[in-house]
């Protein structure tokens, strides 16, 4: 595979292993991912993110939070440069979230940025595309 992983393979791994008990997750992603190591790194990164998320990236934490300027400019700042893709995940949601209440240039420009990135991670992008469409502008 060239230029880097299979985003759709990527997902499926990722969201299959989710249903996998803890236990029996290491497991199930090496013998899903097999020779592949971009697959592996790619999922096992995302678990990652995921289990340190916890609560905060739940779309409840998320909505609850107060947008100050302070916090919109970290999240934007994490859309633009943080290399997890789970962080950046977590940023398009806050942004959404906010940009729902309260639409702003910065933050639709920067989702609109990301949604047609060609070299950003296809969760990422198609979650940015669909906040974009949610937001009234």
């Amino acid at each position: 595979m060239s230029g880097g992983p299979d985003w759709a393979r990527v997902k499926t791994v990722f969201q299959s292993a989710l249903d996998q008990p803890d236990d029996l997750r290491a497991s199930f992603v090496a013998d899903a991912c097999g020779s592949d190591s971009r697959l592996r790194n790619e999922v096992e990164s995302l678990l990652i993110a995921h289990d340190a998320a916890g609560a905060f990236a739940s779309t409840d934490a998320l909505a609850s939070l107060t947008m100050t300027p302070e916090i919109r400019t970290a999240f934007l700042d994490s859309l633009r440069s943080d290399k997890n893709p789970a962080v950046r995940l977590v940023a398009v949601d806050a942004l959404a979230a906010a940009a729902k209440q309260s639409p702003d240039s910065r933050t639709i420009e920067s989702l609109r940025a990301k949604a047609v990135d060609p070299q950003e991670n296809g969760f990422v992008r198609t979650k940015a595309a669909s906040a974009l469409k949610a937001i009234s502008f």
